[in-house]
């Protein structure tokens, strides 16, 4: 996977990117964005109704796209709107995207934190060095200030999923808005930068409006999922032999209030199938990180099939010993490296 190195103010790391990655941003902002069902002036109206916030809760991310814009000659709103994701937040697509998340721990390691990333999108590796917070390496699509799997100097791990109240996202807009969607990618990012463990991405999940299922773990032998559905918050520690996140929420307290609303929420069949497959595979084995990596490899639809064509990466914290190992396009194909914090 393609490797940048950012450092400095929110400003200086906003003028790094741009300059690193202007044709990348402009060839993945014309495909995406021009080609989606809206084109660029509806994604733009989009992101601008709610710009404001954005720049009042994570004013270090708003600086960093600002600053990419003006070192790139890119118009900032459309650099907005990219960040905003406004091309997928704005199509009616089934609620049950992939992607996935693992927790468990080794008896030798501690807590294992494993996912994948299942997209058409290509993503790449920041490791990012800021003026004011944690140092940490951010997976994230090129340009945009997200983090959808990352792990920062304190251990603390982070890992989305995409999911959405009911079975298509336009049934439920009305109530959680897709706004929430695109939020959640900056909260991300926030959080390894300013938190410690896990306990505090807990409640800056808490704080915000977001949508999606979220694992974290931390060298306090910590493993949490958090769902969100616009405020509503569900948390689940994992108290058994490991705990899953996938693009469907399975907290009750959380599901109980969404049915309040009339919004119900069903497992697609293929996450089902990979929730037995985990299930099986650690009831047959010992937990560790030589059966994560089996699991996030497999190609086999027994073990879950987290390898395929569109899995563009898989990823392994491990907090106690401050490693963060990813494997690229089709991780069989590709051998895991290992960033070391220090």
């Amino acid at each position: 996977m393609f490797e940048i190195e950012l450092k400095g103010t929110s400003e200086k790391i906003g003028e790094q990117r741009g300059n690193l990655l202007k044709p990348v941003i402009t060839i993945f902002m014309e495909y995406l964005m021009k080609n989606s069902n809206f084109g660029f002036s509806e994604c733009i109206d989009w992101a601008l109704n709610w710009k404001n916030k954005i720049y009042e809760s994570f004013p270090e991310l708003a600086k960093e796209i600002k600053s990419s814009a003006k070192i790139s000659g890119i118009e900032e709103n459309l650099l907005f709107a990219y960040n905003f994701r406004a091309w997928n937040a704005l199509c009616k697509h089934p609620s049950h995207p992939d992607c996935y998340n693992i927790g468990f721990s080794d008896k030798n390691t501690g807590p294992l934190h494993g996912g994948i990333l299942e997209d058409g999108i290509s993503y790449i590796i920041e490791k990012i060095t800021p003026q004011d917070g944690f140092e940490h390496i951010s997976i994230s699509l090129p340009g945009t200030v997200w983090c959808v799997r990352g792990m920062n100097e304190r251990g603390l791990t982070c890992g989305q999923v995409s999911a959405f109240p009911g079975l298509y996202t336009g049934e439920s807009d009305f109530i959680f808005g897709t706004q929430d969607y695109a939020r959640s990618y900056f909260i991300l990012r926030h959080i390894m930068q300013y938190c410690e463990n896990v306990e505090e991405a807990i409640r800056i999940f808490k704080k915000f409006s977001g949508m999606g299922t979220f694992m974290f773990a931390d060298k306090n032998d910590k493993i949490a999922v958090v769902e969100k559905a616009g405020e509503l918050t569900g948390v689940r520690f994992c108290e058994n032999d490991y705990i899953i996140s996938g693009g469907h929420y399975l907290c009750k307290d959380l599901l109980l209030k969404l049915s309040g609303k009339n919004i119900y929420h069903i497992p697609a069949e293929g996450h089902i199938k990979r929730h037995y497959a985990i299930f099986r595979l650690v009831k047959e084995n010992a937990t560790s990180l030589k059966l994560m990596k089996k699991i996030l490899t497999s190609c086999k639809e027994e073990e879950g099939q987290f390898c395929n064509d569109i899995t563009q990466c898989a990823t392994i914290g491990i907090p106690k010993s401050g490693q963060f190992l990813v494997a690229g396009h089709v991780p069989c194909r590709s051998e895991f490296k290992s960033f070391v914090f220090k």
